[in-house]
């Protein structure tokens, strides 16, 4: 089975990275820039997603994994300084190969996160969330694109799920409502608890499996800093790359990039 591939990435209102187009990813890319052109909050948007999907949330202080992510990489503050408070920060994900139930155009999908930011509260939430099939955001779109789920998009704590009018078939869909969906919650984990207590099984809905592909992949993606690395090994070590079948490693995605960088501003 093919793995999912991180396709592109788009943001609005996202620190000093908002960005007019959508930044297309290959296998490998490479990053340069001066200090503050947004190379590490790039890369932060990559960690904020991981990190929403796979840290365990601290219980005792009341935070969820995503309210920890969103702190990581600065809380309220991820709102483009330029950009008057309150406003939404939008996050866009497209992802290849999410799919391989032979459905035509479902191959490609992206999961569009909107985040609501105010300046003078200290906590962010999640305004809007959808997860939909294609390769373009859903307003560039020249058709209409399946959506597995939209939260919150008309009302906060509720939203649609799609579940097969023929339980166990990949046949013709419908929306189902949801409620009590958490806007201090990516939706994206939250499907299993949704569904859990409603009268469709998970394997009724086309993103049950979609979902936990999804995670699988983003939770192999690592991530190392430059600056705490050691230049003259760097520059002095034999190359010994070890690839593994079904993992993303971020080295050659980003710390290439930074190392590069960082090599280069030290060399003039």
């Amino acid at each position: 089975m093919s793995q999912p591939i991180l396709r592109f990435l788009a943001t609005k209102n996202y620190k000093n990275l908002s960005l007019d187009k959508e930044v297309n990813l290959k296998k490998l890319n490479i990053f340069i820039g001066s200090n503050g052109s947004g190379k590490s909050n790039f890369i932060n948007c990559l960690k904020f997603l991981k990190d929403s999907l796979t840290t365990i949330p601290d219980e005792n202080r009341g935070v969820s994994t995503f309210e920890n992510a969103v702190a990581e990489i600065g809380s309220n503050r991820i709102l483009d300084g330029n950009v008057e408070s309150p406003a939404v920060v939008r996050l866009a994900y497209c992802f290849s190969q999410i799919s391989q139930n032979g459905i035509t155009g479902r191959d490609n999908g992206v999961l569009d996160l909107k985040v609501y930011v105010d300046k003078n509260k200290p906590r962010v939430s999640i305004s809007e969330e959808f997860l939909y099939s294609g390769e373009d955001l859903h307003e560039s779109s020249s058709s209409t694109p399946f959506y597995y789920y939209k939260f919150h998009d008309n009302e906060v704590g509720k939203g649609v799920v799609s579940i097969y009018n023929t339980p166990g078939k990949n046949s013709e869909t419908h929306f189902e409502t949801l409620d009590n969906i958490h806007s201090n919650s990516l939706g994206l984990t939250s499907i299993p608890r949704l569904l859990e207590y409603s009268q469709y099984p998970p394997e009724s809905t086309p993103v049950y499996r979609i979902r936990r592909d999804l995670v699988e992949f983003i939770s192999e993606w690592q991530f190392d800093n430059a600056n705490n690395m050691d230049l003259n090994k760097i520059r002095t070590a034999e190359p010994k790359i070890e690839l593994k079948k079904e993992a993303l490693y971020f080295a050659s995605f980003i710390i290439f990039s930074l190392i590069f960088v960082k090599i280069f501003e030290l060399s003039f």
